[in-house]
């Protein structure tokens, strides 16, 4: 079965994304218009890290640290996951799957030279349920393989 590349599956997105000087109380503001569970987080065009839902309630709401007063920066998971455009999408189903993460950086996504933002994420929701399912047995597979060895 042919897979589709990453840059097959995120064709068309816009890349919303935030900067590491954003206050959290904007950023996920910015998440919730857009109906995003993550934000890339960019300095000068450069991908410095990635902002999750996951990032706020860790790194914000269980911390007690208040929204309005704390940066993007300091909390973000810096050098997030990524994976260059022309890789099959299996593959970031398989890293997700492995590192145990819900997004993936895409790299590589424009051909303009001068774009310094040429980056989108896929999520386990670009993926068919059963696609899914699929990678998650071949890696189980695998891992009874290597545990036999």
């Amino acid at each position: 079965m042919s897979h589709p590349n990453l840059a097959e599956i995120v064709a068309g997105q816009h890349l919303v994304h935030t900067d590491p000087k954003t206050k959290v109380s904007d950023a996920v503001r910015t998440m919730q218009q857009h109906r995003y569970s993550c934000l890339p987080v960019l300095d000068d065009g450069l991908l410095v890290g990635i902002f999750t839902s996951t990032s706020y309630v860790r790194g914000v709401l269980d911390s007690g640290l208040i929204p309005s007063e704390t940066l993007v920066g300091d909390v973000m998971t810096c050098d997030p996951k990524t994976l260059p455009a022309n890789c099959p999408g299996i593959e970031a189903i398989k890293l997700m799957e492995i590192e145990n993460i819900r997004h993936v950086v895409v790299t590589g996504c424009t051909d303009m030279p001068n774009e310094a933002a040429a980056y989108a994420v896929v999520t386990s929701d670009d993926f068919p349920p059963g696609e899914i399912a699929e990678i998650k047995e071949e890696l189980e597979f695998e891992q009874r393989l290597w545990e036999e060895l």
